[in-house]
């Protein structure tokens, strides 16, 4: 049952991915538009990942989704980019870290999968260009 239920998680991931991750999303604004009108690029990138580990007594299945996603914006000579990244667990039966730490990942009844869960904002910038006359 463990296992079936695995598969469906699984399933329904690897869907997701696909319906998130389409080609639209990441399209480039309308080259039609005025180099004075706001323009917003989405920026998207994920990444689905299985492990399995066996180690004599210690097992592990990890099941991972990492995203990256982000916005940049640009108005004119102004240019904004911001973005920030995550992994999800899906099926967490691993251990994260193979050395002793106070932490939730740390499971030392399965094997090691170092792949812990994260989020963070990976950066914001701010840019300028010159435009040149034709």
């Amino acid at each position: 049952m463990r296992k079936l239920n695995h598969l469906a998680g699984a399933a329904v991931a690897v869907l997701a991915t696909l319906a998130i991750s389409s080609p639209a999303l990441a399209a480039e604004a309308d080259k039609s538009t005025g180099a004075d009108q706001l323009q917003i690029k989405p920026i998207l990138d994920a990444r689905l990942r299985y492990e399995a580990v066996d180690q004599g007594a210690l097992d592990a299945d990890a099941f991972t989704l990492r995203l990256r996603a982000g916005a940049e914006a640009k108005l004119g000579k102004l240019s904004i980019l911001a973005e920030g990244e995550g992994t999800a667990a899906l099926v967490n039966h691993y251990n994260a870290f193979p050395f002793p730490i106070a932490d939730s990942q740390r499971r030392p009844q399965y094997g090691v999968v170092s792949d812990p869960r994260t989020s963070s904002s990976t950066g914001c910038s701010f840019s300028t260009s010159r435009r040149t006359s034709a």
